[in-house]
């Protein structure tokens, strides 16, 4: 009895043939696994006997699987399709084997369709004639020798037409270049092209003839040159007066904005009576003039027996000068008449930081009896302060 199983006709397939990995019903109907795999993920029957079954019901069929190992099968390769049908190929592959060992000789069967390696547009061709197909195949890559770059065998003479490493004669001169740089010989190598007289004389002429017109027209090119060297000259001072007149403005301008007026801090310190053990004092910072400053008071002064206050610049901006007029007064909470007041003229930044006075007032008189306090255990400082002037060192 020869070993040879035939499918079944499945409802899903048109193939007669072996059974691969055979698996069955439980009433016994044979089919190949992956073709009964695939009809169960969309059915939950038999396709012969209409059973209920489902993947995991699926057995082996050891007898069939025993028979199929030995049964002699053709190569895949030995048939071909035609009006959807399998049939005997004539020029397929004659090999006849058992089936546990098929699967190993398809794998380098000389007989089958291989796709070619340089385009899915090449039609596939038997393996043994690979080596003929890619001698020949129009879709092989061809490298360039002169841009070196890789071009399809069928597309390779229209590149040639347009390569732009491909040598080529001037059309003018005839000298060889290459495609891509014709137009950078033309404009300065080529003796045969026409060119306009570097001084601007209103001539042209070919390439070739550059020096016998300069030496024809020395004195020209000189009038014409000296002319073109003056406009220049005079456009520049141009631009540079408006750049000056520019800048002036903008000075001016920032001049205008940073003049603040007359400004007033006033200064309370709190808790006097504590505070005045300190040694020093210092106020919060306060903008003026795009500068940051404060007020400082030495509760035991830079004199022995007197109290020193002062104006601190703490922080300027580069290459700005201001000329201040500033006036520092202790307030007098009992009688306004007595109060201490001391004005300044100076030129910040200055050297020692701050400007004030050492003996501003006797320590002794810092107190509520004598009206620098008030009952209530603060003391008032006030600041007046003017710009004069300012000046930009640019």
């Amino acid at each position: 009895m020869p070993h040879l199983f035939r499918f079944w006709f499945l409802v899903l397939s048109s193939f007669v043939g072996i059974f691969v990995n055979p698996k069955q019903c439980k009433n016994g109907h044979l089919y190949c696994e992956t073709c009964i795999e695939d009809f169960l993920l969309s059915h939950v029957f038999c396709p012969v006997c209409r059973c209920p079954l489902r993947k995991e019901d699926l057995a082996k069929n050891i007898f069939a699987e025993k028979n199929l190992e030995v049964a002699l099968v053709w190569c895949q390769y030995h048939f071909c399709m035609e009006d959807s049908k399998w049939i005997v190929d004539s020029s397929g592959c004659p090999e006849n084997r058992q089936q546990s060992s098929i699967q190993e000789h398809e794998t380098v069967c000389p007989f089958a369709w291989i796709n070619c390696p340089f385009s899915k547009d090449c039609p596939c061709f038997r393996r043994k004639d690979a080596e003929e197909h890619l001698k020949t195949c129009q879709f092989q890559p061809v490298e360039c020798k002169f841009c070196q770059v890789d071009i399809q065998k069928n597309k390779f003479s229209s590149h040639e037409a347009t390569c732009a490493s491909y040598p080529v004669e001037c059309d003018l001169c005839g000298t060889q270049s290459i495609r891509g740089q014709l137009n950078l010989h033309h404009l300065n190598q080529c003796n045969e092209y026409t060119i306009h007289c570097p001084y601007s004389c209103g001539q042209t002429f070919k390439r070739k003839g550059l020096e016998a017109h300069l030496k024809q027209n020395v004195v020209t090119h000189l009038q014409s040159l000296t002319e073109s060297t003056n406009k220049s000259l005079q456009k520049q001072d141009l631009i540079h007066q408006s750049m000056v007149k520019d800048l002036q403005l903008q000075i001016k301008a920032l001049e205008r904005k940073l003049l603040e007026p007359d400004t007033k801090i006033v200064w309370t310190i709190s808790d006097w009576s504590k505070a005045v053990h300190s040694g020093f004092i210092a106020s919060k910072l306060f903008s003026y003039s795009g500068f940051e400053w404060f007020l400082g008071l030495y509760t035991k002064g830079k004199c022995q027996g007197f109290c020193s206050l002062y104006l601190f610049l703490e922080k300027s901006l580069p290459g700005k000068v201001l000329h201040l007029s500033f006036e520092l007064t202790l307030l007098n909470h009992l009688d306004s008449k007595k109060e201490v007041k001391k004005s300044f003229l100076k030129e910040f930044p200055h050297a020692s930081q701050g400007w004030g006075d050492d003996r501003f007032l006797d320590v002794k008189e810092l107190n509520i009896e004598h009206g620098f306090v008030s009952r209530s255990n603060n003391l008032t400082v006030e600041l007046g302060i003017k710009t004069i002037q300012l000046v930009w060192n640019i």
